[in-house]
């Protein structure tokens, strides 16, 4: 929904040419988007530090999660 939000308020547009066009394709894609990289990222990601490091806390498990999101973002 921010995303859609930040689309309709600061061009340049990014889907479409108007701006409840442009709402309309952000917010969908935002819910097809979300469900599908949580599916196969963020559940996979956390089975995997659970696996890894089963005995730190979650704020742990949080920061590395971060380090690994930020250096996969940055290769791609």
């Amino acid at each position: 929904m921010l995303h859609a939000i930040g689309c309709v308020l600061a061009p340049p547009f990014e889907f479409a040419g108007t701006r409840p066009a442009c709402f309309f394709y952000a917010f969908i894609s935002g819910i097809i988007g979300f469900p599908i990289l949580f599916a196969l990222v963020l559940l996979p990601l956390r089975a995997g530090l659970h696996r890894l490091m089963p005995y730190r806390t979650q704020r742990i498990h949080a920061i590395v999660a971060g380090m690994v999101r930020t250096s996969r973002a940055r290769h791609h």
